[in-house]
């Protein structure tokens, strides 16, 4: 059974560092797409590219917005398969920016922190409910110690990949 995965989180909640030893753990490749920042024609040829290489995944980065996750998933399409689970790690208080970058262009383009914060929270919210509602969100509180994160996801997927083949069979 192959599995695509997406692994979102807030800022700081150590998605990049899970990823990798998950990736390592499971022998998932691992695809950081943090550089996507759109839906456009040219970031989503980028992606293909990579996930054209593997039936199996851990994505990492992407998608950030409803419109990606869309996008993603027609993507996935042709081959018959969408992502099969999306991990949002953090605190539920935690809510995931677009990047730094935008984040220092609504500074200097004089957007509050507030409105900053309100636009990234209904961002969220879209992408959580994407997932949501095909059964495929695993939402996963980091505490900040990779070891104890890890496990805590590991034993959160193999508890999610039982209860799909009990489902299956």
């Amino acid at each position: 059974m192959f599995m695509r995965i997406t692994l979102l989180g807030a800022p700081g909640s150590g998605a990049q560092s899970l990823a990798r030893r998950l990736s390592e753990s499971m022998k998932l490749p691992l695809l950081p797409l943090d550089h996507a920042t759109g839906t456009d024609g040219q970031s989503l040829a980028v992606i293909r590219q990579q996930l054209d290489a593997s039936d199996s995944f851990l994505l990492t980065g992407f998608p950030a917005t409803l419109p990606q996750a869309q996008a993603l998933d027609q993507m996935l399409a042709w081959q018959g398969s969408p992502v099969d689970l999306a991990i949002m790690l953090g605190l539920e208080r935690d809510i995931p920016t677009s990047g730094a970058r935008q984040e220092i262009h609504l500074q200097e383009s004089g957007i509050s922190e507030e409105d900053q914060r309100a636009a990234a929270e209904k961002k969220f919210v879209r992408l959580t409910r994407y997932y949501k509602t095909q059964n495929k969100l695993l939402f996963i509180n980091t505490v900040g110690d990779t070891d104890a994160d890890l496990n805590q996801l590991k034993n959160a997927l193999e508890t999610r990949m039982r209860h799909m083949s009990d489902i299956l069979t």
